[in-house]
């Protein structure tokens, strides 16, 4: 009853906010599901592989993994579009394993009519290892984590997500933002060293209507999303969408409460991971949405408003041809790591080495996208670098409108580590990202 009379306070204290600031704001959530039999993208192993491979057309999508067997939850497209003026931003949230840059190329072709553009669309992917696979079209992940490309399914996912995009707009109305922040206490575990670095730092971005009814929220805090393990052969958006969906859940009751969601549009919660490259969920699926819930909830009675208007940034980046450091993925005193020391497996062509990354200005908040999976240290880094261009709170948006494998820091790529041994762009590839972010930062 104590937080229900704070929101109602919350809503009646600034209700008059969203009346002047000429932003609206339009969210809109999409099942995307695909049918059952496509394989889950994320592990490569266990009981994941199909052994042998599917030589003789068996099963009508899966050759080197597991088809799935049904559905835990919804694979979702979740959106939130800001408008102000014409001027659009875009946030998109996939419960998929990675932010596939043909996936993205398409959906800016497809949607430009909308305003569309490569410097103000996010396509994040909640790093779910129970997402679909085949929709990911190049032959290293397809073999080693998300089975052979199919056309048909790809082509499905592409108009569920284009979809949901084009739902968010129609439903664009007259909005505020709020944002809060809080240190998530319970969820989160390094999974290379339990005393290893967590950062435990989640910020939430809340939309409410001009009338006071909340829209939804982006959540934001670096979690893998393996809660469910490689046993697992149902579609599902594990931790990550668990949170979404009990955040969503308690924000209908406040709506409800107030008179407000009796008829009216559900809301709708976006989660966008932060730097999980070492970090594991504590917690079950269920006890990760209710703690992380009410702790987000709690988080309101220190909202803070966010002026309608952005910002933002782009620089283009040449990664370093993608190679995989041998001497990083053995132990690091055996006698194997002695010999191969120096020795790399070079990819070539086989992987894009071309990419870019977003700086966001909202309000006082700095949003930076990262293309791929970075680890906490390299997060802390990066928060680092947008408190000292003034953020008063930064957001590390990961896995973000690319996926090019893992990222540590240089001092964490020499030594031996899963981490190190998949950053397949170095640590010369980490240092070229961190120095286009402080060259936005600056600017």
């Amino acid at each position: 009853m104590k937080k229900i009379l704070l929101l109602l306070a919350l809503v009646s204290a600034s209700s008059a906010l969203a009346e002047d600031t000429g932003l609206r704001a339009g969210m809109h959530a999409e099942d995307v599901t695909p049918p059952i039999g496509v394989p889950l993208a994320g592990f490569g192993g266990g009981d994941r592989r199909l052994i042998p491979w599917d030589m003789f057309n068996k099963h009508p999508y899966a050759t080197y993994l597991a088809p799935t067997t049904g559905k835990l939850d919804p694979i979702r497209s979740k959106v939130l579009v800001l408008d102000r003026a014409g001027e659009r931003l875009f946030f998109v949230s996939l419960d998929i394993v990675g932010a596939d840059p043909m996936l993205r190329d398409d959906l800016i072709r497809e949607l430009s009519d909308l305003g569309v553009r490569q410097d103000n669309f996010v396509m994040s992917a909640t790093h779910t290892h129970s997402g679909p696979g085949t929709i990911f079209k190049n032959r290293v992940w397809e073999f080693l984590a998300a089975d052979k490309f199919s056309k048909k399914i790809y082509a499905q996912f592409l108009d569920g997500v284009a979809t949901s995009v084009r739902s968010a707009v129609a439903r664009l109305e007259p909005a505020s933002l709020l944002a809060s922040g809080f240190e998530a206490q319970g969820l989160q575990n390094n999974r290379r060293d339990p005393n290893g670095p967590v950062d435990r730092n989640a910020n939430m971005l809340w939309v409410r209507s001009e009338e006071g009814r909340w829209l939804g929220a982006v959540a934001n805090l670096a979690i893998h999303g393996t809660s469910l393990g490689m046993k697992n052969h149902l579609f599902s958006s594990d931790v990550l969408g668990s949170i979404e969906r009990a955040l969503e859940g308690r924000l209908a009751e406040f709506n409800h409460v107030s008179g407000m969601g009796i008829d009216s549009l559900s809301p709708v919660v976006l989660y966008i991971n932060a730097a999980e490259g070492d970090i594991k969920p504590a917690q079950s699926m269920e006890d990760s949405g209710r703690m992380f819930a009410e702790q987000a909830i709690d988080s309101l009675g220190g909202t803070r408003a966010i002026e309608g208007s952005w910002s933002v940034s782009r620089r283009n980046v040449r990664l370093p041809r993608a190679n995989i450091n041998i001497k990083g993925c053995v132990e690091q005193k055996s006698i194997q790591k002695f010999i191969l020391s120096g020795l790399r497996l070079y990819l070539g062509p086989l992987l894009n080495r071309d990419t870019h990354v977003l700086s966001i200005r909202l309000g006082d908040m700095v949003m930076m996208t990262w293309p791929g999976e970075p680890t906490t240290l390299l997060g802390l880094e990066l928060r680092r670098l947008a408190r000292e261009a003034g953020a008063a709170q930064s957001w590390v948006l990961g896995l973000s409108n690319d996926h090019m494998a893992y990222f540590t820091t240089p001092e964490e790529y020499a030594h031996s580590s899963y981490e190190s041994c998949s950053s397949l762009h170095g640590a010369e590839g980490t240092t070229r990202l961190l120095e286009a972010h402080a060259t936005l930062l600056e600017q």
